[in-house]
């Protein structure tokens, strides 16, 4: 005589299963016959479930699986089936209501994913070779924080070069006990003020009860703005001083030149810079010197720095063994298109001139009886250079600055 199951399912469809009583009493060596019942039902695997646990009650064997009463949003478990020294044909998980995903529901072992809070069944079915095994464990998953963060401000700017940092933005977050911020910021709360040399976005882990949500915010970091030096490098003539002047500050400044602020600083100490707070400074370098200069705008963001070499010369001619080269002087110097040389009164041999440059590199030769030569050094590259005149007698040498 045939049996009807009516079994009502949680998402409203009712599915009917027969079992006959012949098919209960049938020894196991028909247990292929079961086999096939189950392919033939395998994608509907809660109701397999429910068909295991209906046949268990006339089977000895069981099965059991271990499962935490509660996890958060958005965990994972492995499941693992325990069915002690039986041997088992088959395996089938399954959870009800749907949303969480079991990786594999027919092997022994699998994980199960919660991306959504809820309370779900999650099941195991076994087929063994003396029986059916049928359990079910109870799960409430409840949701991680909603985290939310607010900012000061959304761009920055660089306010110093040395060290390099931003001006401080401030980040709070909230919807959680205690946060955590990556890139790492010194604060457990739920307040950061954080400084980035480049622009940065920050992720602030949120923990209640143990589950954790997560935000990510951004800060943008203005580019700086670039100027120039006017001389781009320099030489001091001992005993004048040299003049440099901050030019052609870059567009990216904000504000009217009359709100900018300006600094300068020297790398050896024993120099004198006659104010270090203008666009346009005096300094009295006693050695060879670099001089960094920046500008803040009216923001107070800080431009890129820019540096200049100052060379320091005694620009006092070399004296000469040679009694008839005594006379001779060179001006202007410095001198920026031509450098005139002039012999004493009497003198009228022949003399030769060279010019070379810092690496005793020859720049210029020439040779003259006049009382007055006049040298074209408008091609020469700005710099320190050597002038040295000589003849038979003697020689004579002078520095002079190519403007």
């Amino acid at each position: 005589m045939e049996t009807i199951i009516s079994l009502t399912w949680s998402l409203n469809n009712v599915y009917s299963l027969a079992l006959t009583n012949s098919l209960k009493q049938q020894p196991m060596k028909q247990i292929s016959g079961y086999k096939s019942i189950i392919n033939q039902i395998q994608h509907k695997s809660f109701l397999l479930l429910i068909f295991f646990f209906l046949l268990s009650a006339h089977s000895h064997a069981q099965a059991t699986f271990v499962l935490s009463s509660s996890a958060c949003a958005g965990s994972s478990a492995v499941l693992s089936a325990n069915i002690g020294t039986n041997t088992a044909l088959a395996y089938t998980w399954a959870v009800s209501p749907a949303g969480p995903l079991i990786a594999n529901p027919a092997i022994a072992v699998t994980s199960i994913s919660f991306p959504t809070a809820g309370t779900y069944t999650v099941g195991l079915g076994v087929l063994f070779t003396v029986g059916y095994g049928y359990t079910t464990n109870i799960i409430t998953i409840v949701p991680g924080p909603t985290i939310t963060v607010t900012q000061s401000s959304v761009n920055t700017c660089i306010a110093s070069n040395f060290p390099l940092f931003s001006k401080p933005v401030n980040l709070t977050a909230t919807g959680a006990n205690s946060y955590t911020w990556l890139p790492s910021v010194p604060s457990s709360s739920g307040i950061a003020t954080v400084r980035p040399q480049t622009s940065t976005c920050y992720t602030v882990l949120g923990n209640s009860s143990g589950c954790v949500g997560s935000t990510v915010i951004c800060v943008n970091v203005l580019p700086q703005f670039s100027f120039a030096v006017s001389p781009a490098s320099g030489v001091r003539c001992i005993p004048d001083s040299l003049k440099l002047s901050i030019v052609s500050i870059g567009t990216l400044a904000v504000g009217p030149s009359s709100a900018f602020s300006y600094s300068w600083t020297e790398n050896l100490p024993g120099g004198t810079i006659s104010s270090n707070l203008s666009p346009t400074v005096q300094v009295y370098p006693t050695s060879n010197s670099t001089y960094t200069a920046e500008v803040k705008d009216a923001l107070q963001c800080v431009s890129l720095p820019v540096s200049v070499a100052v060379t320091v010369a005694n620009c006092m001619g070399i004296s000469s063994a040679s009694a008839d080269l005594e006379g001779i002087s060179i001006y202007p110097n410095p001198a920026k298109d031509h450098l005139t040389l002039i012999r004493g009164e009497g003198s009228a041999r022949l003399f030769y001139v060279t010019i070379s440059d810092c690496l005793g590199q020859i720049v210029r030769t020439s040779e003259s009886t006049d009382q007055q030569v006049e040298l074209d050094v408008s091609t020469l590259p700005f710099g320190l250079y050597l002038l040295k005149a000589e003849n038979e007698m003697g020689q004579k040498t002078f520095k002079f600055i190519k403007e």
